[in-house]
Order: structure tokens, then sequence, then C-alpha cells
């Protein structure tokens, strides 16, 4: 931008220079003029070029994009409605981690603060599903705990 201006204004000194050097002084507020409007279109044109809008998204990605959200949460939905495995498998370890996101607690730091501190978020049975310790090691295919409580502990992480 400092250069378009410095060699602007040289523009127009040279040109009416050039004007002054020439016998006829009659050209020089013309020349002069016609410089000005040069170095304020290239101005103008730099400045404008930040503030054009950007390329507004294709109507297709934004449905794109819907339609994968909304498959990820049809998914997720299933996963809360289908067995203990894909419970653990699935849906505890991201719950775990929306829950030390909400709290600030680590189970590295302090296990049992983190613990104390998700028995009371959602309750000593909730908690049972959430803590990321409590993962069933023979691959259990009973039923999980269902969507109502995937609904109460999401609905618990937003209050925090």
């Amino acid at each position: 931008m400092k250069k378009l201006i410095s060699l602007g204004v040289c523009l127009i000194l040279g040109i009416e220079l050039l004007a002054l050097i020439g016998h006829d002084r009659r050209f020089v507020l013309a020349a002069s003029g016609v410089a000005l409007a040069l170095v304020l279109l290239s101005v103008r044109r730099v400045l404008g070029h930040g503030m054009q809008p950007e390329a507004e998204l294709d109507r297709d990605d934004l449905g794109d994009s819907l339609l994968r959200w909304l498959s990820t949460t049809q998914t997720t939905i299933r996963w809360s409605e289908s067995t203990c495995i894909d419970w653990d498998r699935h849906l505890r370890p991201m719950l775990a981690r929306r829950y030390e996101i909400a709290t600030g607690q680590k189970q590295a730091k302090d296990p049992a603060a983190y613990h104390a501190t998700g028995r009371m978020l959602f309750g000593a049975e909730l908690w049972e599903w959430v803590n990321p310790n409590n993962v069933a090691r023979g691959g259990d295919s009973r039923p999980g705990p269902g969507r109502a409580a995937f609904e109460e502990i999401l609905r618990k992480l937003e209050q925090v």
C-alpha cells in the first residue's frame, strides 16, 4: 500500500515535471488529473480487494454438512439404544471427554475428585454409564441404559 501511494506521488510529480518542461503549460492540470485518477483507482482496487465478500458456501455443501450431522446424530442415538458393548465402545468415551471438558476434572490429576464430582453431577446410577473405568470386560451383550439415560446425561452436562 505504501509502495502504491509513493509510486503514485512519483507518477504525478513526473507528469507535472514533463508538462512543465514542455512549452505548453495548459496540459499540466489535465495530465496531473489523469495521473491522480489512475492512482486513486489503483488505491481503491487494492483497498476494495480485502472487502470483497468471501465466496458463499454452496447450498450443496450446506446440505451435505447437515446430512452428515443428521447421520451422526442418528447413529449416536442408535448406539444409546443398543447393547452395553456399543455403549462402552462409542458413547462412554465421548461422554467421559465431555464430562472432563465441562467440569475441568482430569482423572490423571486426582482420581478421587474425578469420581466424586461425577457422582455428584450425575448421581450414582448415571455415573456408572459415564465413568470411563466402568467398561465391561467380557463383551456384555445385554441392553444398554437406553435413550432416556443418554438424554439425561447430556442434559446434566449442559447444566454445568
